[in-house]
């Protein structure tokens, strides 16, 4: 299993969303982080997913699990220097909301790269949570998911 496959190939039919590829490397380890990505998919693909590609670290400090049940979603923190990364995926073909307990964020701000409600190409939308409360909900698509960038 290899994470993240942005482009469309032919005879391979993804039944994920963009949204969902984006947070499997931070929900998967792997001692060599890769993507199976091809130069013209990432060229199509949003600046906001560009960047955080780039930026998104090989190792992790520390890692809270957050949410989850085998074979339904998942929700994982990870944090590599002052930098929390929050990742979810839904692994059911409806949508969903999970509960998330973010004490340990409370009060900071992140940005949020969901799915727009499409499951088409560049179906990423970029969205600004000005101070995180204790408790929040997050909302998936089916087979979708969610990345929090959330910056000390």
């Amino acid at each position: 299993f290899t994470p993240l496959s942005l482009d469309t190939v032919p005879r391979i039919q993804r039944r994920t969303t963009d949204a969902f590829e984006l947070a499997l490397p931070v929900v998967f380890l792997s001692g060599i982080q890769h993507f199976v990505e091809r130069p013209e998919g990432l060229s199509g693909a949003p600046d906001d997913v560009r960047s955080f590609l780039s930026t998104l670290p090989v190792q992790w400090e520390e890692t809270k699990f957050l949410a989850g049940y085998p074979g339904k979603d998942f929700v994982v923190a990870r944090r590599y220097k002052d930098t929390w990364y929050i990742a979810g995926i839904n692994g059911e073909n409806k949508a969903k909301s999970v509960i998330l307990s973010l004490d340990f964020l409370q009060g900071k701000s992140a940005y949020c790269l969901t799915d727009s409600g499409e499951k088409s190409r560049v179906a990423i939308k970029r969205n600004e949570i000005n101070s995180i409360t204790s408790t929040m909900s997050v909302d998936m698509l089916a087979s979708g998911g969610f990345v929090w960038v959330v910056k000390n």
